[in-house]
């Protein structure tokens, strides 16, 4: 398994909150998403797709593909440590 750890893009887009001293809810309100939604990103239940990568970028000016490709980062980090994967994985054998 990886023990490298991989910061989730909820986790980045609250610690930028955070730092900018932005309440979720008035920031849920500034990009015109529900704060269920927003907390369901922050809280890592719900992945960042291009659309909300969007409304990131516009209202943080932090483009859409470094939200895009943390998400992409943090999905392989996720697989890379499920054991039930890598099992899956290790009986594969080379096709070339």
């Amino acid at each position: 398994m990886t023990t490298k750890t991989v910061i989730s893009p909820g986790e980045r887009l609250r610690i930028e909150l955070k730092d900018r001293g932005i309440k979720q809810k008035d920031f849920a309100k500034k990009i015109g998403i529900p704060y269920t939604m927003l907390n369901k990103f922050i809280n890592g239940n719900r992945p960042v797709k291009a659309d909300f990568a969007l409304l990131l970028e516009k209202s943080l000016e932090i483009d859409a593909d470094y939200w895009l490709n943390l998400q992409a980062r943090y999905n392989l980090f996720r697989a890379r440590n499920n054991p039930r994967i890598m099992e899956q994985i290790a009986k594969i054998s080379k096709i070339i």
